[in-house]
């Protein structure tokens, strides 16, 4: 187990449990997980890691970790408590990946039509 050897540095933000959420991050080298936009920017400022919350639901789906319905599901479920432009942009990220899956099952299906023909 590990423990800090002294507090971090307290962070001056409106919100006490993204405030702490930021320092741990900073402090730890961990990559913040949050679907605020504020506390995106204040993590920014302050030279921490984040990614938001649509992101990383987007990056399970590419890497076959939830299904694109899963990941719609989910992204619907944090809508209402997540900055709408992270939502939206990870809503066309999966919009590309479906795209992307299609064309690839297409192709799949045509060399294999072809490769029954006489």
């Amino acid at each position: 187990m590990w423990f800090p050897r002294s507090e971090p540095p307290p962070i001056d933000y409106r919100h006490p449990g993204e405030a702490a959420a930021i320092a741990l991050a900073l402090e730890r080298g961990w990559v913040l997980l949050c679907n605020d936009r504020a506390a995106c920017s204040e993590a920014a400022k302050r030279v921490a890691t984040y990614v938001t919350a649509p992101d990383f639901i987007a990056f399970l789906c590419e890497h076959r970790e939830l299904t694109l319905a899963d990941a719609h599901d989910r992204l619907h479920a944090i809508r209402a408590i997540t900055a709408r432009q992270f939502v939206e942009g990870a809503e066309a990220q999966l919009d590309r990946l479906r795209a992307v899956r299609q064309r690839a099952t297409d192709l799949s299906r045509r060399r294999a039509t072809a490769s029954r023909l006489p």
